[in-house]
């Protein structure tokens, strides 16, 4: 399957497989980076999927994309994006979500696309990731479970969309803890994005 698109002023082909391979490890992104680059990385992957949803899933605008976006419906947004994450063993095993919570607030907020994760990491390849190598595409779809061209959400995006809007708290207390969320919509709040 491809994806064709004429967004960002022509037309793109992205390949973009049915499945995700089983027998990939969904947290090998994380293999051979230091701490901070996985923080940085890890919310690179939740800024290109917002990027791809704009771009390649009908205009789909969440998290940073949002033109009406504030520091809540961000970090609610990112919140569902954790869930799913740590629901489908994306994250590598100790991950201390307190000290990520408080690194997540210097990119979530920012547009990143395809060039910004080539310029960072040197490439982005779907199938790098099918190939147990790094993609933030791959691990996108690992962690919503659908592809980007796909107008519905998946079944699990449903139900964590329905348990954050009905128990955000609750979500929260298995991320990190309620004042670590706090402090992360603070710091939104008072970053770049939102403070001027």
């Amino acid at each position: 399957m491809t994806l064709r698109s004429g967004a960002g002023g022509g037309v793109q082909t992205i390949p973009v497989p049915n499945n995700a391979s089983a027998n990939v490890s969904a947290s090998g992104w994380a293999t051979g980076l230091t701490q901070k680059d996985q923080y940085e990385w890890f919310s690179n992957c939740y800024q290109m999927r917002c990027d791809d949803d704009y771009a390649w899933g009908g205009c789909h605008l969440h998290g940073p994309y949002d033109p009406d976006a504030t520091p809540e419906s961000i970090v609610h947004d990112f919140l569902v994006f954790c869930t799913l994450a740590k629901r489908a063993n994306t994250v590598p095993q100790g991950w201390d979500w307190k000290a990520y919570l408080k690194s997540a607030p210097n990119y979530i907020v920012f547009a990143f696309e395809k060039s910004d994760a080539i310029n960072r990491w040197g490439s982005e390849n779907y199938f790098n990731g099918e190939m147990g190598g790094r993609s933030l595409r791959f691990t996108g779809t690992k962690i919503y479970n659908s592809a980007v061209d796909k107008d519905e959400n998946s079944m699990e995006h449903d139900k964590v969309e329905e348990e954050a809007n009905s128990s955000e708290v609750k979500l929260q207390e298995q991320l990190g803890g309620i004042d670590a969320w706090a402090t992360l919509r603070r710091d939104i709040s008072n970053g770049k994005r939102f403070s001027s």
